[in-house]
């Protein structure tokens, strides 16, 4: 089948308005150049002939500049890159090639057509990709027809060679890059289609046309190649819009370059739900705001505040509709990852890590006054703790816990607590003596309050521990232990 783009075309009249005006910024080494109209305009120091000096309707270009300039709307045509492929040594041809041919472009184009070279019969889509994000605009799929001889034969890597005699063929492509920045052209293929690349004495990158786009190379694994050419040869652009037929005189006038300062409401390093509010000082109502994030802009984001809650480098634009902006001072604000706190259950008492406070919740409800450590928990259901960790307030994952009807025992850490209700002294006996040169335990109330620890060396020879209670208030309290790392609770009273 044939390969056409149907096109409606608004036949672009003499007086296509560009209104340019040269606005000097005062109290900056800059000025901006303004234009009205679809597309970009493309200024020149003369009103026929000269250079080229910028792209865009509203770019700002350093002092000094020349007394005069002059400025056309869509101003780009013509043929970028190889005319063909014989202007390399050679490559071949392929069904799996990924490169992405990388454009950076100054204003609005057209891909309009490209020669390529056909291995085999198929279907071939392009892709216009944005470089930055990965999003993906125009779109073109070719139903594309072999110009390589049959006859030839395969590569020891499975590609088809080069046929030197391939003359390819011109395809439409009409693939819309909408506007400045860098994008990438993705190709996938379909039926079995191949194409040609050049990888044997290609030079010449980056390959400019009219200083307005580049080719910088082709991007893949992360990297930017500039050893082999993809796909496009004698490639046709255009700009995107009706062009002005003269350069029209830009005006000359001046308004005030702006000195804007940001502060900040917050923490410049803020915890996983905080956030900061940035604000800017002295605000002006006749002035155009914003925001940027990392030097790009947060398009939503146009008044003099900013509320923020990721890391990033945060910086202010002013501008008087465009012309003359300023950058305030930029603010970095970094972020804490602090780790969850975690939950240990033996039988049904909770013990957290270690935090710098907490608080214990049942059934995503606060339990008032169980803020230490350790929890005793009085019935079933899901428990977890918000633990301050790293001056950030984190919660732990729930844990389930079940009451049962009698207590553990003690038996598998060959521990026995005795007596039980216990008057002054409370005896530790180790039944399989081991050597634990720094024996921690802790006692605990019922309110979870931590109201003792000791520190104990356990020998072979010296395998009972005695606590003095003759302090402790009559009540329940939790005997807390850790050995290896098992963690083990005991209830006991004291009379």
């Amino acid at each position: 089948s044939n390969n056409y783009i149907e096109y409606l075309n608004t036949v672009a009249s003499d007086n296509v308005s560009v209104s340019p005006r040269v606005i000097d910024c005062v109290n900056s080494n800059a000025v901006t150049l303004a234009a009205s109209g679809q597309g970009a305009a493309f200024w020149y120091d003369n009103a026929i002939g000269g250079n080229l000096v910028a792209v865009g309707n509203n770019v700002t270009i350093p002092k000094p500049i020349p007394n005069n300039l002059y400025a056309i709307q869509n101003d780009i045509g013509g043929n970028i890159g190889p005319s063909t492929k014989g202007e390399y040594a050679g490559g071949s041809y392929s069904g799996n090639f990924g490169p992405k041919p990388i454009f950076k472009v100054k204003a609005p184009i057209v891909l309009e057509s490209a020669r390529l070279y056909i291995g085999t019969a198929g279907k071939i889509t392009f892709t216009v990709e944005r470089l930055s994000d990965l999003s993906r605009g125009a779109s073109v799929t070719l139903d594309v027809k072999p110009t390589r001889d049959p006859k030839l034969g395969l590569a020891s890597n499975g590609m088809q060679l080069d046929d030197v005699n391939d003359q390819g063929a011109i395809y439409n492509l009409g693939l819309e890059i909408p506007e400045p920045g860098e994008y990438q052209i993705a190709i996938d293929y379909e039926d079995g289609a191949t194409i040609f690349r050049s990888n044997q004495g290609v030079t010449g990158f980056p390959f400019s046309l009219q200083n307005a786009v580049t080719i910088t190379g082709s991007s893949f694994n992360n990297t930017v190649l500039t050893s082999a050419w993809y796909y496009f040869y004698n490639l046709k652009i255009k700009s995107n819009g009706c062009k002005s037929s003269v350069r029209t005189l830009a005006i000359k006038e001046s308004k005030t370059n702006q000195s804007i300062s940001i502060q900040v409401n917050g923490g410049l390093n803020l915890c996983p739900e905080d956030s900061s509010t940035l604000l800017l000082q002295n605000p002006k109502t006749e002035l155009n705001y914003q925001w940027y994030k990392n030097n790009v802009p947060i398009t939503t984001e146009i008044k003099t505040k900013l509320v923020v809650n990721q890391k990033g480098e945060y910086y202010l634009l002013a501008s008087d509709e465009g012309a003359c902006p300023a950058s305030s001072n930029i603010i970095s604000i970094s972020t804490k990852t602090p780790q969850k706190p975690v939950i240990e259950v033996v039988g049904n008492v909770l013990t957290s890590s270690i935090g710098d406070s907490y608080q214990w919740y049942f059934e995503q409800n606060p339990i008032n006054g169980a803020t230490t450590q350790l929890l005793t928990a009085l019935q079933s259901g899901q428990y977890y703790v918000k633990a301050k960790i790293d001056g950030c307030l984190v919660n732990s994952f729930p844990s389930n816990v079940n009451i049962l009807a009698e207590e553990p025992s003690l038996g598998e850490a060959n521990v026995a607590v005795f007596p039980n209700p216990v008057g002054n002294v409370l005896n530790i006996k180790f039944l399989n003596a081991q050597n634990l040169n720094d024996f921690q335990f802790r006692i605990y109330n019922t309110k979870g309050q931590l109201v003792n620890t000791l520190h104990n060396k356990i020998t072979k020879s010296n395998t009972e521990i005695n606590i003095s209670l003759p302090e402790f208030k009559p009540d329940m309290y939790l005997l807390w232990f850790k050995i290896a790392n098992d963690i083990y609770i005991k209830k006991f009273i004291k009379q």
